[in-house]
């Protein structure tokens, strides 16, 4: 038998069959006689804990056969056995002996492994919601169903958490209604305890925080950003680095908005721009403060407002 991909578990006082190959062994054992017999050609089935090293020995009956076995035989025998009434819980070994020799362990009363996988979002904008989300999986890639997964944004005394259980895919989801994060890096972490019949996992992505401006931001030319491309936010050559579906930018305009008509991510936002160019370029603080370092902004994929021609 096998437990890479089943969980096998033992109740006390239950009845099992298990099946292997030379079950009765190569000889019934000793005898004097007719005066004293000691066959040994059986299956005994023997089961240690692994917590506490306690041995148990359970019944075995109804073999499907009791004749010894030449060396090599790769016949299928079974048995059955009834599991102890006081055996104890947890990880433990079961063990045919035969002829006095045990079989290599096979696992019982274990927990499934786990794997977990973040899904949710890692670009994340303060001020506003947030949604976390985990994929939990035993090791058969089969969903692990109606566990509660625990998620953690952020750090040290600002971590942000909440709570989500999986669903019958083996989603669970939570949202962090306000987000209050420094800027810049930062971690989100998701993580399941575990319990009786599956082992704990956890999973972590690096994030990156940010946020939106009150009143001005950055254009990107609706032709030129797709998931992967470099985008130019702000340099003289603006116009030349960025394809609007509406039509070319003037060649004056830097990439930097004044005014925006709503506080959105989304293409076809209305802005205007001061006339003969851009408004003037935000300040070094500004561009550290969002983006959590000094480099320049441009030719980098980030999380600026994307526009359209209008």
């Amino acid at each position: 038998m096998s437990t890479a991909h089943t969980r096998i578990v033992l109740v006390a006082g239950a009845t099992y069959a298990i099946s292997g190959t030379l079950f009765n062994g190569f000889s019934e054992g000793a005898a004097y006689g007719d005066d004293a017999q000691s066959s040994t050609n059986y299956p005994l089935v023997r089961i240690r804990n692994r917590t506490t090293g306690h041995v148990f020995y359970a019944r075995t009956h109804d073999h499907s056969r009791m004749g010894v076995e030449r060396v090599g035989s790769r016949e299928l025998v079974t048995t059955h056995f009834d599991a102890p009434i006081g055996l104890e819980p947890g990880a433990s070994d079961l063990f045919v002996v035969v002829n006095g020799i045990a079989s290599l362990p096979v696992t019982m009363n274990d927990r499934l492994p786990t794997r977990l996988s973040y899904t949710g979002s890692t670009i994340i904008a303060n001020d506003g919601a947030a949604t976390l989300s985990a994929d939990l999986r035993d090791n058969s890639d089969r969903p692990v169903v109606g566990r509660t997964v625990h998620f953690i944004l952020g750090s040290g005394g600002r971590a942000q958490t909440c709570d989500g259980v999986t669903n019958t895919g083996g989603m669970a989801t939570c949202a962090i209604s306000l987000v209050t994060q420094p800027f810049g890096p930062g971690v989100v972490a998701a993580s399941f305890a575990g319990d009786a019949s599956y082992g704990p996992s956890a999973a972590s992505l690096n994030t990156v925080i940010f946020a939106f401006l009150q009143d001005s931001g950055f254009a990107v030319g609706d032709g030129s950003e797709w998931l992967g491309a470099s985008v130019t936010f702000w340099r003289a050559q603006w116009s030349k680095d960025n394809a609007l579906s509406g039509g070319k930018a003037p060649a004056s305009f830097k990439g930097f908005v004044t005014d925006l008509s709503a506080r959105t991510t989304a293409c076809g936002v209305m802005w205007t721009a001061k006339a003969g160019g851009s408004s003037t370029p935000p300040s070094r603080d500004l561009r550290r403060a969002r983006r959590g370092d000094d480099r320049p902004l441009q030719a980098q994929r980030y999380f600026w407002r994307r526009c359209c021609s209008t």
